[in-house]
């Protein structure tokens, strides 16, 4: 993740669409690959499946990350 990100300007969309489960091992390694991008970048998330965006919503990471619907809909902004 490092190597991918390290090019990047301001900001790493990350797409889950392939994700199907996610717990708090999966939640920790995308925050300390967030955390990793330093103050100055952020880090999306898009295309959550039904349980995954559950788990980001009760954990309340939704708060934390910007959550698109779509990957158009993230880069869009």
């Amino acid at each position: 993740m490092r190597e991918e990100t390290e090019s990047t300007e301001d900001r790493v969309i990350l797409n889950l669409s392939q994700v199907d489960f996610i717990d708090s091992r999966g939640l920790g390694a995308i925050v300390a690959a967030m955390k990793q991008l330093g103050a100055d970048r952020r880090m999306d998330l898009s295309c959550l499946n039904e349980n995954v965006d559950r788990v980001f919503r009760l954990t309340r990471m939704d708060t934390v990350f910007q959550i698109h619907e779509t990957l158009g809909d993230a880069f869009a902004q």
